[in-house]
């Protein structure tokens, strides 16, 4: 009898697993009893075979790439684990043909239903203790996912730094953030680190793989077949009864007034018929699902094929786990620092191999590690809110102007990070929701920027604002007081109008407004008189002093109003338009004195810049006559002179080759390689490169020189007192030093086209000389470079070598030793001060890329407020129009039908009286017959037809009238 109850008792449980209630009201007495005795006394043997299962699932999935071999292998396991602890159960009773039959019948049970086992692994989310309430149910539905995997990233720094938990079962890898402007892959490492493969055995997700297996044969089929049918069945009825989904229900139900049909008492059917409508009806566009858990072939503005949707964390992993996926590098568009604390929400830029193609997604953003019912949960609810176009504005919704056709917005906080979420309609059809990131949750954080604040509170608030933006030192200094005074004479009226004038003020753009006046005879007019301009400065110098008298000369040559300010202005901000030529001077000494790092280019950089190459000519070739003027005809006293010009002549060798250097650390730049050791001129190059980069966010094509050598300069040919000739007796001339640099790098970059063109290092031996034409063809030309040597040059190298000799004669043991070690600690300082320069030029790249991006934040709110307040009266125009065409065409519609009431009657009327023409035809002819065969009664006969006749046309007469 006991073995009886206790089988009644398990075929009750094993029912009311297999459910599809959603309150659980009826699987609580029963299961709630034999759940802990029967289930759980074993679970971590069973989870940990399990475990191993999907861990090998992987590996076969990254061999094979099919999403069958994820759900199989893990429902096979999952079989044989529960199979084996219900053999390990049945071993605790006694022996017995009624025990033998008891279990038999479960294990064909079980094996008959995959559903019962993924029930046992979803058994322990309807026991959890419940979540206390929330005010916004977004919130609320974020603390129910009780499915949600655990997730790490790195601990901010650059490289493989630790991760911030190593136990995680996700860890993610940003690594470094991706080109804006090309789509080079700045990642070297896959975005997911490691996925813990027991993360695929829960239930809903293992569903979800299936779903990817049924949605990747699909291609453009606007109906699914049986078994498609049938595991959209599954996994829609295993979601809705999970927490996440049953309080979503309920909310809909209760909140939203979602009118389902009752079906024996409960409304689980109607609710999953009610997802199966939002989310998988398929038409001339692929279904809400598709685009957001699977993704799919789409096209940016431009008609290009861009990959679409995508938003599901693990459907990435799985394409990224089978290398048809590429992540490029992280990708924000509002605090990329805070972003990056963030470990639950990824924004990246990605390439995925779809439909035969290499799409590109520009910005995809997903949440890391959440369950596939609480993206459906949340899709859901925001399509039920904003479904009538009245309503969403009650439950906190706002109009998207950058949807397609309806789209609204709401923020959200999960964790203490701030989420905007986004949802866009078709018509009545979900088209997608996806989630933006927005920065740390703190009260009232940006709208503080945006807010208009009276003048005495704006000069309070702006100098705090400057000292946190890094643009000045301290709030009482003269930079924060002329920058009030500044803003208030701009009219600024926020802290962010302050902040965008000071910035625009510090920001230096001179070769973005070149390539503008190439297609502007204006602008163009406007840079040539900047040249002029510049060609009036003495020593490149303007500041407050020299302005003054500037401007007079100017005047004096007739320059007013416009031709005065503007070609000032562009060559102290790169704009011809802004402020007063006054204040931005000063703005910029201030800074200038201040050290700040965040304002850009110096005043006397601002102006080599704007210099041109014929500039320099010119000045060069005026020293250059200046000085044959002066000894024109005369004999010369001195040698000084001579000394001079060759001076100058070393000295535009040494600008020449620091050009050629230059070039050669863009080139390094562009192709991120990375040395140990440099000579110093290529190391100045290279951190000149790096601090052009970090300000402009760009490398010129030139070299351009902080200053040009003067016909009377210093230099090695030049008599000093008490040291004879410049160059001393242990040092090397700039030349020198600058040729033995170009060497060196020419060596070194021909070794490396070397390794480039054969794809390995070459060592060549004598004897294989002959047989390699790159080889024959560098000794053919040695040798002719050896051959053409002068006899003057032969003569000095001997002079040189005896001199080596006798120097090396007289110098002693103690001396090279000496001199060996001061070698060697002068190399490790200059790989110290190389590397210290480096990390330098990339904390001053990473805090203008800041800066940058907090600017085109700034301009990108201006934009879509101005856009707001353009197109929202537009709008409602045309809604208003599109409110009284519907009603003209309701009323239409209504007089179209009256109509067609009318003439269908007249057709009737019509048919029933050409009836009655047919048989009065019909009577004439029968009488016509009786006529013929009854002659003697013709009097009679042929007064009634006569009558009859008349009668006829009378009505045929009336039909055709009628008709």
């Amino acid at each position: 009898m006991g073995f009886v109850s206790l089988f009644v008792v398990l075929m009750r449980f094993v029912q009311n697993l297999q459910m599809d209630s959603l309150d659980g009201a009826k699987w609580g007495s029963f299961g709630g009893l034999v759940m802990p005795s029967f289930f759980f006394q074993g679970a971590q043997d069973i989870f940990s075979n399990v475990r191993k299962g999907a861990a090998e699932a992987q590996e076969k999935f990254q061999e094979s790439g099919r999403f069958e071999d994820i759900y199989q292998h893990i429902q096979q396991s999952q079989r044989e684990q529960v199979l084996c602890g219900l053999d390990a159960l049945r071993e605790r009773f006694p022996r017995s043909k009624t025990r033998e039959r008891i279990f038999e019948r479960l294990k064909a049970s079980m094996t008959q239903n995959t559903r019962f086992t993924a029930s046992i692994y979803d058994l322990a989310l309807r026991l959890q203790p419940p979540v206390p309430a929330v005010n916004d149910i977004y919130s609320e539905l974020w603390l129910l996912d009780e499915n949600r995997c655990t997730a790490s990233g790195r601990q901010p720094g650059q490289g493989k730094r630790p991760w911030v938990n190593g136990n995680a079962q996700i860890l993610i890898d940003t690594q470094v953030p991706a080109s804006r402007l090309t789509d080079a892959s700045m990642a070297q490492r896959a975005l997911f680190a490691w996925v813990a493969p027991e993360v695929l055995a829960k239930p809903t997700l293992l569903y979800l793989v299936k779903l990817f297996d049924v949605f990747q044969h699909l291609d453009h089929q606007t109906s699914f077949s049986q078994a498609e049918e049938d595991a959209i069945d599954d996994f829609i009825k295993i979601v809705s009864r999970t927490a996440v989904m049953r309080r979503a229900f309920r909310y809909a139900v209760d909140v939203l007034g979602l009118d389902l049909e009752e079906s024996e008492g409960f409304q689980d059917r109607s609710w999953q018929r009610e997802i199966r409508r939002i989310w998988f009806t398929r038409g001339a566009s692929p279904c809400a699902f598709e685009h957001i858990f699977v993704g799919n072939l789409s096209e940016d503005s431009d008609g290009h094929p861009v990959a679409g949707g995508l938003h599901c964390w693990l459907k990435f992993y799985l394409e990224e786990l089978r290398g048809t996926a590429k992540y490029l590098g992280y990708f924000y568009n509002r605090n990329p620092k805070q972003a990056l604390a963030d470990h639950r929400y990824i924004s990246g830029k990605f390439t995925w191999m779809h439909a035969g193609r290499n799409l590109v997604k520009e910005g995809g953003g997903f949440f890391v590690g959440v369950s596939p019912e609480w993206l459906l949960a949340n899709g859901t609810l925001a399509y039920l809110e904003t479904r009538d176009p009245g309503k969403p504005e009650s439950y906190g919704w706002q109009r998207w102007l950058g949807a397609r056709d309806r789209g609204y917005t709401k923020d959200v906080v999960y964790e203490g990070f701030r989420y905007r979420k986004v949802v866009c309609h078709s018509g009545h059809s979900l088209v997608t929701v996806f989630s933006s990131f927005l920065g740390v949750f703190e009260d009232d954080s940006d709208a503080h920027l945006d807010r208009v604040l009276p003048e005495n509170e704006l000069a309070q608030e702006l100098p705090k604002v400057l000292v946190s933006e890094g643009l000045a030192h301290a709030e009482t200094s003269e930079l924060c007081a002329a920058s009030v005074r500044f803003c208030a004479q701009r009219h600024c009226h926020s802290l962010g109008e302050a902040l965008q004038e000071i910035r625009d003020v510090f920001g230096f753009s001179l070769e973005a407004t070149m390539q503008e006046a190439d297609a502007d005879p204006a602008l163009q007019e406007v840079v040539q008189d900047a040249a002029d301009v510049l060609e009036r400065l003495e020593e490149d110098t303007l500041n407050s002093h020299s302005l003054p008298v500037l401007i007079d000369h100017l005047k004096q040559q007739g320059r007013s109003g416009a031709r005065l300010h503007r070609p000032l202005r562009l060559l102290l901000t790169g704009h011809p338009n802004g402020a007063r030529v006054v204040d931005l001077l000063r703005l910029l000494e201030l800074a200038e004195a201040e050290l700040t790092t965040e304002t850009g280019f110096s005043l006397r950089e601002r102006l080599t810049i704007a210099r041109t190459w014929e500039n320099c000519l010119y000045d060069l070739e005026m020293d250059l006559k200046g000085l044959s003027a002066v000894n024109a005809g005369k004999d010369l006293p001195s040698v000084e002179p001579v000394a001079h010009l060759m001076n100058f002549r070393d000295a535009i060798m040494s600008l020449m080759l620091q050009s050629l250097l230059f070039k050669k650390a863009v080139l390094d730049w562009d192709l991120k390689s990375e040395r140990a050791y440099a000579d110093g001129p290529m190391v100045a190059m290279s951190e000149l490169a790096v601090n052009i980069f970090s300000k402009t966010e760009s490398l010129p094509y030139k070299f351009r020189p902080p200053a040009l050598p003067t016909i009377r300069g210093p230099g090695p040919f030049t008599k000093k007192e008490d040291k004879g000739l410049g160059r001393g007796t242990t040092g090397v001339t700039s030349l020198q030093c600058h040729l033995l640099a170009v060497l060196r790098e020419m060596q070194f970059m021909g070794k490396g086209l070397r390794n480039m063109d054969f794809a390995e290092k070459v060592h060549v031996s004598g004897d294989e000389t002959g047989q390699n034409p790159a080889s024959e063809r560098c000794t053919q030309l040695e040798r002719e470079l050896t051959s053409n040597k002068g006899e003057r040059e032969n003569q000095m190298e001997s002079k040189v070598e005896e001199l080596e000799k006798s120097v090396a004669l007289k110098a002693n043991g103690t001396a090279m030793k000496i001199f060996t070690q001061k070698c060697q600690r002068e190399t490790a300082n200059k790989k110290l001060v190389t590397s210290i320069h480096k990390l330098e030029g990339e904390v001053q790249s990473l805090r203008y890329e800041f800066v940058a991006l907090q600017r085109e934040r700034s301009e990108v709110t201006e934009q879509n407020n101005r856009i707001a307040k353009e197109s929202l009266p537009v709008i409602e125009k045309m809604r208003t129009l599109v409110d009284r065409s519907k009603e003209a065409t309701e009323r239409l519609t209504k007089d179209s039908a009256i109509w067609s009431r009318s003439f269908r009657r007249q057709v009737q009327e019509t048919e029933r009286i050409l009836a009655e023409k047919d048989d009065i035809c019909k009577e004439l002819e029968r009488a016509k017959r009786r006529h013929q065969m009854s002659s003697f009664n013709e009097t009679q006969t042929f007064s009634r037809f006569s009558h009859q006749f008349l009668c006829t046309d009378f009505l045929s007469f009336g039909v055709d009238f009628i008709i």
